[in-house]
């Protein structure tokens, strides 16, 4: 009943958060600079042709008249037409392309997660020494280092000097290392320094000694007991990072010629495509309201203390 109460009250706020993003979008595009039409038209246009576009938009119409039709038509998952020639579906484009930017989280997730839990346990465990001070370091340096320049750092290193992978496209596994590793070398350095903080926490507890204290080895002690508890706070940090990578890949996707949705909304906004922009925008939000839905949902389920403190 708790966890039914809590899950109520997520998605409660997954759906006001929602509807804030559609409302907000829609908002600052109306008031955004420039003329829709006339960026659909191109440069061959007379006015009976821009009047009748802008009847066929309902531009013609007051601005909460305009909102009541956009939010009918998201309401049947109708993200509008491309302003550009030939006008596709942005729905229909959004779908082409998610799969890729999909492809290329889950790739990034794996990087942060092998890449962060292995370093921050093992620096945990090795508190103080070398090896601890090398973790901290990669740590430091991942966090600090931009996304655009660790990805052409590692093209000029990897692939122009070395020549191990190429650095651009999308049609085998090895055009998906590079984009990865750029893209989830940040989330592995902040994992890193987190799950070692939490498990230095843990090695200090009673429980702990109480278990080392009845005899069990020191692997059990750490895996067994110690990173259960770890685990929680880096489920929360795990799910908002997969959120960040797929409404997030836009430089990633860019550098390294992904054809993902970050790629798409770079050219729409180069092309002032405002549906395709619009479109982007709204998927990715809501992308990322269910990914931090469902990261909330298991923190319910892990933690207790988190459904008992909402009822009091």
């Amino acid at each position: 009943m708790n966890f039914l109460v809590h899950a109520f009250q997520r998605f409660f706020g997954a759906a006001i958060s929602f509807f804030g993003v559609i409302t907000l979008t829609f908002f600052v595009m109306n008031i955004a600079p420039g003329d829709p039409v006339l960026s659909a038209v191109g440069e061959r246009y007379n006015e009976e042709t821009l009047e009748q576009f802008r009847k066929e938009l309902h531009l013609d119409k007051p601005v909460l008249v305009q909102y009541g039709h956009y939010l009918k038509k998201m309401l049947r998952g109708d993200l509008g037409k491309s302003f550009v020639p030939p006008h596709h579906s942005v729905s229909a484009k959004i779908r082409q392309k998610f799969p890729y930017t999909l492809k290329l989280a889950f790739a990034a997730l794996l990087v942060s997660v092998l890449l962060g839990l292995t370093i921050g346990t093992i620096s945990g465990l090795f508190r103080g020494k070398w090896i601890d001070r090398f973790g901290m370091f990669f740590a430091l340096s991942g966090i600090s280092a931009p996304v655009f320049w660790v990805g052409l750092v590692l093209i000029w290193l990897v692939s122009v000097k070395l020549g191990f992978l190429p650095p651009s496209g999308s049609s085998s596994w090895k055009h998906l290392i590079l984009p990865a590793v750029t893209l989830g070398l940040r989330s592995a350095a902040f994992l890193a320094r987190i799950t070692r903080s939490h498990l230095i926490d843990e090695f200090g507890k009673d429980y702990l000694r109480t278990a080392r204290a009845k005899g069990l080895s020191e692997p059990i002690v750490v895996m067994k007991h110690a990173f259960k508890n770890v685990l929680i706070p880096t489920v929360t940090i795990i799910g908002t990072d997969f959120g960040s990578f797929l409404s997030g890949a836009v430089l990633t996707e860019s550098i390294f010629s992904w054809p993902g949705i970050g790629r798409m909304a770079m050219d729409a906004i180069q092309k002032r495509d405002f549906p395709e922009i619009q479109g982007v925008v709204i998927f990715t939000a809501c992308v990322f309201i269910v990914i931090n839905l469902i990261v909330d949902l298991l923190y319910g389920l892990l933690d207790p203390r988190v459904r008992r403190s909402e009822e009091i």
